[in-house]
């Protein structure tokens, strides 16, 4: 879908597109025809290893840390967790590499589950999994996504 909507703005002959998220591997070819038509390209959230795409993102970072820090607060170093992720994409990659480290300094905290998908309808399978989770794990208390 996403790449069907790149490739139609290349042949509408836009001046700009701007890729939000998405799989790298699924676009990077896409967003070189565009550029080879003389049409800027900016990625958000979305590493296009291309030096010719400004890549602008949020704090992943930071906001993995201020989520899990409260969650540290509310809850102590131990705890029962569920974690949305799926590998990636690049933002949920970047706030893994925090949750990684949190888990690694707080040996308390037990990844009970981990679940998480991108397709059609995200929103509708990731409730579904959620559902599945907690009635596999009715003592996860966190849940990180």
């Amino acid at each position: 879908a996403q790449r069907d909507q790149i490739e139609q703005a290349i042949n509408l002959g836009v001046q700009a597109i701007i890729i939000d998220h998405g799989q790298p591997e699924a676009l990077k070819d896409v967003a070189q025809t565009a550029l080879d038509a003389g049409i800027k390209v900016v990625a958000f959230d979305v590493n296009l290893d291309n030096p010719k795409i400004p890549q602008v993102e949020q704090s992943d970072h930071e906001l993995a840390k201020a989520a899990l820090g409260q969650a540290l607060k509310d809850n102590g170093a131990s705890f029962q967790a569920g974690y949305v992720y799926v590998a990636g994409f690049a933002p949920l990659d970047r706030r893994n590499e925090i949750w990684d480290e949190v888990k690694k300094a707080n040996p308390g905290i037990v990844e009970k589950a981990r679940w998480g998908t991108v397709n059609d309808t995200t929103a509708v399978s990731t409730a579904d999994q959620t559902k599945a989770a907690f009635q596999a794990h009715p003592d996860i208390n966190v849940v990180f996504a």
